[in-house]
Parts: structure tokens; C-alpha cells; sequence
């Protein structure tokens, strides 16, 4: 929304200078929120949330007393899980089909206070309003009880750490259903740089005695063939993943889990929806049980999207994205031909499509009508539920990245679309200061640890990473990569590409090690993990036990 760029670098420059960063920062899951009490089936009010760089943006969408659909939007500091700022509301920006148009500030309703006790929950207090729990929107179709959607599996990194807190190796793990068992809902170890996978095993996830934990007994071969038994204990929420693993030859170890997903695949359609660029299928299949066939697509990254040609640093109008599995919900933040400010909901399926530039119109990811909805609830009333009153046409998207993209709204041509990357800005070095988890299947695994800013460069003590540049592309095995380098002895070090988002950090890497001749340029699968970002953030889910 073009009326970021004047709220930030007002808001933001105080924000950056004064804000004082704690080590207890929760890494918050942006998307689609609610107010958990008014979640009845009904149309009402939500939240866009989107934190990056502890910096957080939010957009309302509600109603006047009038009953007129509106919204509002708070920007600021996110320090120590909590963020106050005021709601202030715009008027006079485009509206569909209206050609350049330009909005200013209207007023504010007040300031908005929240506080967050996790990854996906927390509490919202409106102006003139009691404080209320709020949680991150589902919409995924897991039922209660169960791991995965119909149908799906899904694909995560997760990064293990030892009993001292420090990060110790990452894994790639499956969750599928288990056709060799009865169809039952099972955890796979596909790759780690311990030596350990399951892929011979039925390895069944069964729940605990808190709905959304799950125990998973994994049999481990490793790679002297002997069986080794362990006890997962996870508990996941959208891309997010916690838990503890315990192995039965060491019972009174029992480490902690944080991971990432970074994909999910439908297996009737055969379709991936992938949030992350990556070049090849699979690591370690041993025959191909999970191997994915079919066709992948990108899936946009959840938070606030703008209209790229619109960035002018004037008020305007923009998006809210959110996809979660196969299904998007879009929230469009817009204004009426007199001016009024107004929102519009699209909720659909996204479909497989072949992007061509050329053919967008035919080749749609996701088409859906833009709802509109009257009658809802305004600061400071009581409870209000809206009703549908209509549509405005229908809108048209497509990705071409988890980054970028294109839209038609009713009315208008294809234009470009694009995350906006308040936090850092793009491809910033800043945004790869932090502690990394490098790891290579069956062979090593190292820690890193990147504490200035050299250039373009982020720097540590044996490792450099910067995203990519034309002049690298004789290693780049990514579209949008990073780019490290490891020194790994004085002989030998090794260039490290991957593809990660502001959101998604946990991802398959790809590596090669370079050492005098006659060893060089052996290419080998991994993974790639931001155990920290710079400001002292774990990045996963929630917050286990310290």
C-alpha cells in the first residue's frame, strides 16, 4: 500500500533509533488474524498482520457505526511482544477501474494495543474496547485431530538443538500418510547431517493428550545399518513447528525442535505449492516413496502486497495475502468512487497454471469474486455480525515468485505485484545478520554466525553471505538466492546457495565444496537454516521451554 512508504519513514525512523530490541522477541507468524469471540461462522471484522525486522504493520478491516465496510492501519515497533499505534484511516485513493488517483490521511480512531504470548496468539484491545484474545486465522482444512489436509503432505526443515540450547544440526522431515500402514498419519526423516533417516519404517503420529501435540515413533537407519528407535513430540500451527525428540538409547535427553515448512503437495492433484525455489525433488528418496511427480508452483508469502507501480510514496490502496495448502484469502484495502475508504474479500482455491507472461489472462493461479460486506462491527460497539452485499467482479492473480507476482482487479489490466519488504527493504544484508545452521546429508553440519554488514555483503568469522549477483551465477542453483561462503579449512571452503524469504528460513540448500585439485567442485544437498535473526529472534514456532 503506497501509504506505507509515508507512514514508515516517519514512523520508522524513530522507531529504528530509540526502540530498544529484547532477546525475548516472539517470532510472530504474519497473515490473517482474528478476535477468537467473533469467529462465528458470520462475516465481521479481521486483521492483516505482517512483522518483519521486529517491525510491525497492521490493516482493520471493519465498519463505521454507519455500517459501512472501512479500514484502518497501525504501523510500529513490535518490542518485547507488544506494539501500540494509533489507527488512522485514509480517503480519496483509487478505486477499481479509476485510473491514478491520490488518497491522503483522514483521521485516526485511536491507538490499537496488542500483545502476543506466542507465534499465533495474543491479545487485541480496540479503542474503547476491553482487551481480547486474538489468534491466527485457520484456514488450512486440517481437521481437528489430525497432522496434514486431505489428501496433502507437507515438507519442512527443522533444526535440532542440543541440551545446552545451541543449535546442533537440521533435518528434512516428511509428514505424509502412510500407505503401507493403513493410510496413518506418519513422520519421515528424509535427510540429516547426523546420518540419520526413516524411510524404510512405518513411522506412526498418533495425538497426545493436548489436541494439537502429536507423539511420532521414528525408527532410525542409519548409516551402519543398525535400527535406532526415537519419540517426536510436535506440535505445528500453518508454516510453524515445535516439539522435542528423545532417543530411546539416550531416554533422558530429550532435545528441543523449531522448523520451518516449505512446502505442502497435493496428492490428487499432484501439484506442490512451494514456498521456496528449490531444484530438486527430493534428498535421500532411496527409491522414490515420497517422491514428488507432477507439477509445483510458487505460493505468494503471507503479509501486506503492494501494487509495484504504484509505490510513489503517496496514500493508496493494497493487499493482504494469506495461503495456507491450496486455499487463498485476500483482503484488498481500497476506497469507493466518493473517496470512502473500503475493503473487499476474495477467498478461492489456487489452481495449477504454467506462468507465461504473455498469456496471464488465461493461465490464472487464483480467480474469485471481491466480496463486499456491510453491517459488521465499529470501534467501541457491541457484537455485530455483517452480511454480503454484493460483489465488485472478479480478481485475477498469478506468482512468479513467493515474492512477486500479478494481479487484474475488475476493470484494469494486468499489473505487477510485489511483497513489501518494509522490514529490511530488498535483498538487504541486514536481513542475514544472525546465527545460521549450514548442513550437508551424512556428511557435516556448521553453525555460523553473521554479525556485520560489509558492503553488500553480511559478514561473520568464517562465513560471508549477500544475495545473489549476475557475477555468481556459475554457482546460483536459485532464482532469488543467498549466496555464502564457508571456510571450512585453509584449504577448503565451501560456496552455499539457497533460496529463503522473509518468512521462510528454513530451507534445502545446495553446496559446493572446493579444494585443490584434483577435488574440486563436488556439489552436494542440504539444508540451510537461520536459527536467529538479528535481532535475537528464534525462528519457528511459539516459544518451548527455555
Amino acid at each position: 500500500m503506497n501509504l506505507f512508504r509515508k507512514t514508515f519513514f516517519g514512523i520508522f525512523i524513530f522507531c529504528f533509533v530509540f526502540a530498544k530490541v529484547s532477546a525475548g522477541q516472539i517470532f510472530v507468524q504474519s497473515g490473517t488474524w482474528i478476535v477468537n469471540s467473533e469467529l462465528n461462522g458470520l462475516p465481521g471484522r479481521g486483521m492483516a498482520i505482517d512483522v518483519q525486522n521486529q517491525q510491525l504493520v497492521m490493516q482493520v478491516y471493519n465498519y463505521t457505526p454507519a455500517g459501512q465496510p472501512t479500514f484502518h492501519l497501525a504501523a510500529g515497533s513490535l518490542v518485547d511482544g507488544k506494539f501500540q499505534a494509533p489507527l488512522k484511516q485514509y480517503r480519496g485513493g483509487r478505486y477499481f477501474g479509476s485510473g491514478e488517483r491520490i488518497g491522503q490521511e483522514d483521521q485516526s480512531a485511536g491507538d490499537v494495543f496488542i500483545r502476543f504470548n506466542s507465534s499465533t496468539t495474543g491479545f487485541v484491545q480496540f479503542p474503547g474496547e476491553p482487551e481480547v484474545a486474538m489468534s491466527r486465522f485457520r484456514f488450512d482444512g486440517v481437521p481437528v485431530g489430525s497432522l496434514l489436509k486431505p489428501n496433502f503432505r507437507e515438507s519442512w526443515v527443522v533444526l535440532e538443538y542440543a541440551e545446552d540450547g545451541s543449535a546442533r544440526y537440521p533435518w528434512k522431515i516428511e509428514i505424509y500418510k502412510d500407505k503401507d500402514n493403513g493410510g496413518v498419519e506418519s513422520l519421515a526423516v528424509v535427510g540429516s547431517g547426523f546420518g540419520e533417516a526413516s524411510l524404510f519404517s512405518s513411522n506412526p503420529c498418533l495425538p497426545m493428550q493436548s489436541e494439537e501435540w502429536f507423539q511420532c515413533e521414528v525408527i532410525f537407519s542409519d548409516v551402519s545399518g543398525l535400527k535406532n528407535k526415537a519419540v517426536f513430540e510436535i506440535h505445528k500451527k500453518l508454516s510453524g513447528l515445535e516439539g522435542y525428540v528423545t532417543r530411546v538409547g539416550s531416554p533422558s535427553i530429550r532435545t528441543k525442535l523449531l522448523g520451518s515448512k516449505y512446502s505442502s503437495y497435493n496428492t490428487s492433484s499432484l501439484v506442490a505449492f512451494r514456498m521456496a525455489d528449490i531444484q530438486y525433488d527430493q534428498i535421500n528418496n532411496y527409491g522414490g516413496r515420497l517422491y514428488e511427480s507432477g507439477m509445483s508452483m510458487y505460493v505468494p508469502e503471507p503479509g501486506t502486497w503492494v501494487v509495484s507501480q504504484e509505490l510513489n510514496g503517496k496514500p493508496g490502496r493494497g493487499m493482504a495475502i494469506d495461503v495456507q495448502n491450496d486455499i487463498l484469502v485476500m483482503q484488498v484495502y481500497n476506497y469507493e468512487s466518493n473517496g470512502d475508504p473500503i475493503f473487499h474479500l476474495a477467498v478461492g482455491q489456487m489452481n495449477f497454471y504454467a506462468f507465461d507472461g504473455l498469456n496471464r489472462n488465461k493461465n490464472s493461479a487464483f480467480t474469485a469474486q471481491l466480496k463486499k460486506y456491510a453491517g459488521g462491527r465499529y470501534f467501541g460497539a457491541e457484537a455485530l455480525s455483517g452480511r454480503e452485499v454484493g460483489d465488485a467482479g472478479k480478481v485475477h492473480l498469478n506468482f512468479e515468485s513467493p515474492l512477486k507476482g500479478w494481479v487484474k482487479f475488475p476493470g484494469e489490466d494486468w499489473v505487477e505485484i510485489e511483497k513489501f519488504q518494509f522490514g529490511y527493504g530488498q535483498k538487504n544484508p541486514e536481513a542475514l545478520l544472525g546465527k545460521w545452521s549450514f548442513g550437508v546429508v551424512d556428511d557435516w553440519d556448521y553453525v555460523v554466525n553473521l554479525d556485520r554488514v560489509d558492503g553488500k555483503v553480511a559478514r561473520g568469522d568464517r562465513a560471508s553471505c549477500q544475495y545473489s549477483e549476475e557475477n555468481y551465477n556459475l554457482y546460483m542453483y536459485y532464482n532469488e538466492s543467498v549466496f555464502c561462503i564457508l571456510n571450512v579449512s585453509s584449504e577448503s571452503f565451501l560456496f552455499i546457495t539457497f533460496d529463503a524469504t522473509p518468512e521462510v528460513r528454513a530451507v534445502p540448500a545446495v553446496s559446493r565444496e572446493i579444494m585443490p585439485p584434483p577435488f574440486s567442485g563436488i556439489t552436494t544437498k542440504g539444508f540451510a537454516v537461520q536459527v536467529r535473526d538479528k535481532n535475537g529472534v528464534d525462528l519457528g514456532l511459539n516459544y518451548l521451554d527455555q
